[in-house]
């Protein structure tokens, strides 16, 4: 059911996929659990691709870059990937902003 401006204080759930024209989307106690079963069902889907790609994914540099900081020291280990992080950031930020297109 969309809500008006007036009833979106009301309004429980706001799906950003689910969001037309900057119109609120109330959900009923049956709604919310259609919502939830999808959202549970996308999560484990995106799980089992990323588990099925690691020994691709484990052949790329991400975490060898230039500019990643590694202290080894004969009591500890520091890693601090900067660049890695500098460049998953954007790759997200990147396809976040083409999904919400």
């Amino acid at each position: 059911m969309l809500a008006s401006p007036r009833d979106r204080a009301q309004c429980t759930l706001r799906l950003p996929w689910a969001d037309w024209g900057n119109r609120y989307i109330c959900a009923t106690d049956r709604e919310n659990h259609f919502y939830m079963q999808r959202t549970l069902i996308l999560i484990g889907l995106v799980l089992v691709v990323i588990g099925l790609a690691w020994p691709w994914l484990g052949k790329l540099p991400l975490g060898r870059l230039p500019g990643d900081i590694v202290v080894d020291r004969a009591s500890f280990k520091l890693y601090v990937p900067i660049t890695t992080m500098i460049l998953l950031s954007a790759v997200l930020s990147l396809l976040l902003w083409l999904f919400r297109r």
